[in-house]
């Protein structure tokens, strides 16, 4: 029957054009599926990242390490040479004093073999032996007298002036001030330790209070100094940059270090980034090679040549040879090159010779570049 037949083919018709619906559907769905899928893979990667991440492997402080988990690893590979001492290390004996504070004779009285006594046996030489001890720290009171006259003409009173030092009727000298600020600004002791120390040692009871006004005094003081270790920096051709979080009465605070070989400059500022640096005035004014960690402020000074640090360098491509297999493949070898490097140019250095040539320079690069080709 041709009306049956249209029916069915009508039905046919209906059917297809509902599963091609169905279809399309269910592509769409499973086209968000996957993109959503992908998503979650890639966030999951990243926060299985971000959970390995401690100390050894990236900028984090080894104060954020997760206690149950922390571990010393450190950067340093093994040199196969035997712990301590090694073969043909000259000895570092400490040599005799030529002139000691005090000279103790110890005579030989009786033979040792035969007994016999040796009152009057010439003396051969001495054998000598010292012991450094630390004589007792004594206070030392100075006391100025300044004389007050009277005029014979006019009868008026006049006193003799103080050297300018000599403020108070009791002080304490400079020799006094600058074992505290040894102690609270190098050795980093409390405020009452170093009096402890200073009252334990020397006999000298400092309050905390009179420590910290010496440390005014003392800022004061080396304010011109300040100005030549910044004036050196920047005729420095590499410098080292950095800063580092600091508590100050409860808030955050950064201490921003600018160093060399030689000097280094500390300054305490409530900010971390360009406000600060162009405040302490060294950057902005150098024309030379600055090794950072690659924090965004160092950007801003493109007058400089910019080197990456060499410690932030390992404990990433650490982070990534720890990663994943496919970027160990070229993370742990382009690692190994560096510490070669590393290891190389320190032993250059020990000896006085010049810096690595360029063909060494080219030699280095080459496994450098592979390992680059690698990554892509």
């Amino acid at each position: 029957d041709p009306d049956q037949q249209q029916r069915s083919i009508d039905a046919l018709s209906e059917d297809i054009t509902r599963l091609k619906a169905q279809v399309e559907r269910l592509q769409a769905e499973n086209r968000e599926l996957s993109s959503r899928n992908f998503q979650l893979q890639r966030r999951n990667a990243e926060l299985e990242a971000l959970l390995a991440k401690d100390s050894h492997n990236s900028s984090r402080p080894p104060s954020t390490d997760h206690p149950a988990v922390k571990r010393t690893r450190s950067l340093r590979r093994p040199s196969g040479k035997r712990a301590g001492g090694q073969l043909g290390h000259p000895g570092h004996t400490r040599p005799l004093v030529a002139h000691p504070s005090r000279v103790i004779r110890h005579r030989a009285a009786r033979c040792h073999r035969c007994q016999s006594s040796l009152v009057a046996a010439p003396v051969l030489h001495h054998e000598r032996r010292q012991v450094i001890e630390i004589v007792p720290q004594r206070l030392r009171v100075t006391e100025h007298r300044g004389e007050v006259r009277r005029c014979t003409s006019c009868g008026a009173r006049t006193k003799a002036e103080f050297p300018k030092e000599v403020r108070a009727a009791v002080q304490y000298g400079t020799s006094v001030q600058a074992r505290a600020l040894y102690f609270l600004q190098y050795q980093l002791l409390p405020y009452a330790r170093v009096g402890e120390v200073m009252r334990d040692l020397f006999g000298c009871a400092i309050s905390p209070g009179t420590i910290f006004s010496q440390v005014g005094t003392c800022a004061e003081e080396l304010i011109e100094t300040e100005l030549k270790i910044k004036r050196r920096l920047r005729r420095s051709p590499v410098i080292h940059a950095d800063e580092t979080g600091l508590r100050v009465e409860g808030k955050c605070h950064y201490v921003h270090v600018t160093s060399n070989s030689r000097l280094t400059h500390y300054a305490c500022d409530v900010r971390r980034g360009r406000g600060a640096m162009e405040e302490i005035n060294i950057l902005p004014r150098y024309r030379g090679t600055i090794v950072h960690d690659g924090w965004s402020a160092y950007s801003f000074y493109p007058q400089c040549r910019h080197a990456l640090c060499g410690a932030h360098l390992l404990r990433e491509l650490t982070c990534f040879a720890e990663l994943s297999e496919q970027s160990k493949r070229w993370a742990e070898p382009l690692l190994k090159l560096l510490l070669e490097i590393k290891r190389e140019v320190e032993e250059v250095r020990a000896v006085n010779l010049p810096p690595l040539s360029r063909h060494r320079d080219k030699t280095f690069f080459e496994p450098h570049a592979a390992c680059f080709n690698c990554a892509r």
